[in-house]
C-alpha cells in the first residue's frame, strides 16, 4: 500500500533539473511552492559552448519530456458534478504547490436533464458509467503518484470500484478520499483509502501538500484519517472553520482550465471542450459566496457539519471584491456564461448594508444576470428582494419541503405553511421583473399520512402563479439525523422505510405525486381538485401506482416550464447547446436589452405600479447606513 510513503522533493524534481544540477548549471532554490525552473538562458556561456555538442539536446530532450510527464496530483471527481465549486477550488490551490495538478471528472451518467430522462431514459443507458469501463478509467491513473477522490455518498460505491481498480495497475499510488461522504462516513472511506478527509478540505489539503513536498511527516494534519501499512488507524482532530479573511487568501477556482479533463469511454481522459459544458451547464457558472447555515433541517448533510463545529451554523463569506473578481475574470475568459448561479445555502440571510453594496458593484462592474439557489422563506423580505432585483438577479430558489406543519417539525424545517404560503406570496409581487421562482419539494415521505398529502396539495393549489418545482423524494444521507429518525422507525416495522432510494430522483408513480404536477402546471377547478385530494394516499399505505400518468403529468410540467424559460430567452440553466448558438448570434443579449422589462429602485414606473398594488414603495437608500436601518435587515 502506498500509505505513509513520504514523498520528499527530490522525488518531484524534474529529470532536466537533475541533468542541469549535474553539470553545474546552478540555480537558486525555487520556493516550496513551485517546480526548479527549467528555462535555458542562451546568454550562458556553458550553454552557448554546449550548441554545438551532443549534450544540449540530450538536455533540451529531457525538458521536453518533464513537460509531457503524467500529473504528480490527480484530483479526480466522481459523480455529475461538474459545476462543483469546491474541487475547481482545491484544484487551482493545489497547483501552487504541485504545479503538476490535474482534474479527472468521471461522470456515473445521472446528469441528463429530467426531460431527457423521461423521454430517452433506455437509449441514454449506454451513456452510463458501467463496471466494464473502470479499467480504462484506472489506466488513465496509471502512473500518477497521489491521487484524491471527491464523491458524494449516491457514488461512494462507484468510488470504491475504481479505487480497487487504480490499486491494481498502480499499486505505489497514494489514495486521499475527500467530499461529502468522507466526512458523512469517514470509517467507511478508510477502508479502502490510505489518507480520508474528515472536514473542510481546503486549508487541511494545502497544509497536508505542503509537508508532503518537503518531505515532512504529514500524519498530523488536522481533518485527516491515516491508515498505516500495518492497519493502524490514526484519527486526528478537526481544525478551526475557515475565517473569511482566510478565505480572502484561496486563489479563484479555474473554470474550464486546460488543466481539466473528463471521461470519455473509448478515448479515456480528454481536455474538457466546451460542449461538453454546455451539456453540463449551459451558459451558466456556478459559484459560492456564502459558507454556512444557521438551520438544522434533519435530511440535509450540513448537520454532519454541525457536528463536527456548531460554528458551520454561522454565515461566513469573503469580501465583496473576492466574489466580484472572481466572477470577472471567469466571464473574462468565457465570455458566453450568461448567468451567475449562487449555490449558497442562505445568501439572502446577509444583513441589508452587504446585499446593498454587493448590489450596486455587480451591477457596474458585472452586469449579468444572476440566479440564487438557496432561498430560506424566513429571510424573504422585500428589501431584500428589490435590492437583489435591482442588481441583475433573474431567478431565484426557495426550499419550501412540505405544506405538513407536521412534516416540517419532523424535519426541523425552520418555518410553518403560513411562512410558506406568504413567501411566496411576496415572491409572486414581483413576477412581472424575474423568471418565474423554482420551489423544491419532497414527496414519498414515510411517515406522511394523508392528511398531510392534503395539506402540501392545498399549499401548492394556493400559490401565487407561476412557478416551477422541483420535486426530489426523500433521500436518506449518512451521518445526517434523518438516518437516526428512519432507523427508529425501521425498528418499530414502520411500513415504507426500507422503500427509500438513495436516488431522490426517483418519484413514485403515486396518486399524489401525478396529483402535485398536475396542479404545479394548471390550477384544477375546485370540483376536480377536492377529487385529487380525497384519491391522494402516502406512500407507505402502498398505494395504486400510476406511471403512465406520471408520466405525461411531468411531461406537461417541463414542457410549460421550458415555455416559460423560452420567453424570458433564457437557456442559461438549462444543459445543451442551443442556448450558446442562441447566444452566439446575439438574440438572447438582444431580447435582455430591448425586451425584458428590468427592475430598478426608485424606478417612477415600479413606484406607481407598488403605490397601485398597495405594496411598500422601493427604499433608495442614500448610503448604507440608511439601508442598515430599514426593517427586515
Amino acid at each position: 500500500m502506498g500509505a505513509f510513503r513520504v514523498p520528499g522533493r527530490c522525488m518531484f524534481r524534474s529529470t532536466g533539473q537533475t541533468l542541469l544540477d549535474c553539470m553545474g548549471f546552478v540555480r537558486n532554490e525555487p520556493s516550496s511552492h513551485s517546480l526548479p525552473d527549467t528555462t535555458l538562458d542562451p546568454s550562458d556561456p556553458l550553454v552557448s559552448s554546449l550548441r554545438t555538442s551532443e549534450t544540449l539536446p540530450m538536455i533540451q530532450s529531457a525538458l521536453d519530456a518533464t513537460q509531457a510527464k503524467p500529473p504528480r496530483f490527480a484530483l479526480v471527481l466522481v459523480g455529475d458534478y461538474i459545476a462543483v465549486y469546491g474541487m475547481r477550488k482545491l484544484t487551482t490551490s493545489a497547483q501552487r504547490i504541485i504545479p503538476e495538478t490535474r482534474a479527472f471528472y468521471v461522470s456515473t451518467g445521472g446528469r441528463l436533464h429530467s426531460i431527457k430522462n423521461i423521454l430517452f431514459s433506455k437509449k441514454n443507458q449506454k451513456s452510463h458509467l458501467c463496471d466494464a469501463d473502470l479499467p480504462e478509467v484506472a489506466a488513465g491513473l496509471k502512473d500518477v503518484e497521489l491521487i484524491g477522490f471527491s464523491s458524494m455518498t449516491i457514488d461512494s460505491d462507484w468510488t470504491k470500484k475504481l479505487i480497487a481498480e487504480v490499486r491494481k495497475v498502480n499499486p505505489n499510488a497514494t489514495i486521499i478520499w475527500g467530499g461529502m461522504h468522507s466526512i458523512v462516513r469517514p470509517e467507511d472511506a478508510i477502508e479502502h483509502a490510505d489518507i480520508v478527509c474528515t472536514g473542510e478540505g481546503d486549508l487541511a489539503l494545502d497544509e497536508l501538500l505542503t509537508k508532503m513536498e518537503a518531505g515532512e511527516d504529514y500524519t498530523d494534519v488536522e481533518n485527516f484519517w491515516f491508515r498505516k501499512a500495518d492497519g493502524e488507524i490514526v484519527r486526528n482532530g478537526h481544525r478551526a472553520l475557515m475565517k473569511p479573511e482566510e478565505m480572502e487568501l484561496r486563489p479563484h477556482p479555474a473554470y474550464a482550465d486546460e488543466s481539466e479533463t473528463i471521461f470519455e469511454r473509448g478515448k479515456g481522459f480528454v481536455p474538457i471542450s466546451l460542449g461538453t459544458y454546455l451539456d453540463f451547464n449551459g451558459l451558466s457558472y456556478h459559484t459560492l459566496w456564502t459558507q454556512g447555515c444557521p438551520y438544522r433541517c434533519t435530511y440535509c448533510g450540513n448537520t454532519a457539519f454541525l457536528a463536527i463545529d456548531k460554528k458551520y451554523a454561522s454565515i461566513r463569506q469573503p469580501s465583496i471584491d473576492y466574489i466580484i473578481d472572481e466572477v470577472k475574470q471567469a466571464v473574462a475568459k468565457h465570455p458566453h456564461i450568461n448567468t451567475v448561479v449562487f449555490d449558497d445555502d442562505c445568501m439572502a440571510a446577509l444583513p441589508l448594508p452587504i446585499l446593498k453594496e454587493f448590489g450596486q458593484r455587480w451591477k457596474k462592474e458585472v452586469g449579468i444576470p444572476f440566479f440564487v439557489a438557496g432561498i430560506i422563506p424566513s429571510y424573504v423580505k422585500r428589501e431584500k428582494l428589490e435590492i437583489l432585483l435591482d442588481a441583475g438577479m433573474n431567478r431565484l430558489r426557495m426550499g419550501i419541503q412540505s405544506g405538513s406543519n407536521r412534516m416540517l417539525k419532523f424535519f426541523k424545517r425552520p418555518n410553518k405553511p403560513g411562512l410558506l404560503l406568504n413567501a411566496a406570496s411576496v415572491i409572486g409581487d414581483y413576477r412581472k421583473y424575474m423568471i418565474p421562482p423554482a420551489y423544491d419539494m419532497i414527496v414519498d415521505i414515510p411517515v406522511e399520512e394523508q392528511e398531510d398529502l392534503q395539506q402540501t396539495l392545498q399549499l401548492i393549489y394556493d400559490m401565487p402563479r407561476p412557478f416551477t418545482l422541483n420535486v426530489f423524494s426523500l433521500r436518506n444521507i449518512p451521518g445526517t439525523v434523518l438516518e437516526d429518525q428512519l432507523q427508529k422507525l425501521k425498528d418499530e416495522n414502520h411500513p415504507g422505510v426500507d422503500d427509500i432510494d438513495m436516488n431522490y430522483h426517483t418519484i413514485s408513480p403515486t396518486m399524489a405525486n401525478v396529483c402535485l404536477f398536475l396542479i404545479a402546471t394548471i390550477r384544477p377547478p375546485k370540483r376536480v381538485f377536492k377529487w385529487m385530494l380525497a384519491n391522494a394516499h402516502p406512500s407507505h399505505e402502498k398505494p395504486k401506482l400510476y406511471p403512465f400518468l406520471l408520466w405525461a403529468a411531468r411531461m406537461m410540467f417541463f414542457t410549460k416550464r421550458g415555455l416559460n424559460d423560452l420567453r424570458f430567452m433564457d437557456f442559461s440553466v438549462l444543459p445543451g447547446k442551443f442556448g450558446y448558438f442562441m447566444w452566439k448570434i446575439g438574440f438572447i443579449r438582444f431580447w435582455q436589452k430591448h425586451f425584458c422589462r428590468h427592475f430598478h429602485l426608485g424606478d417612477d414606473n415600479i413606484i406607481a405600479e407598488k403605490e397601485e398594488m398597495n405594496l411598500p414603495v422601493p427604499h433608495t437608500y442614500s448610503s448604507l447606513a440608511d439601508a442598515g436601518s430599514a426593517k427586515g435587515s
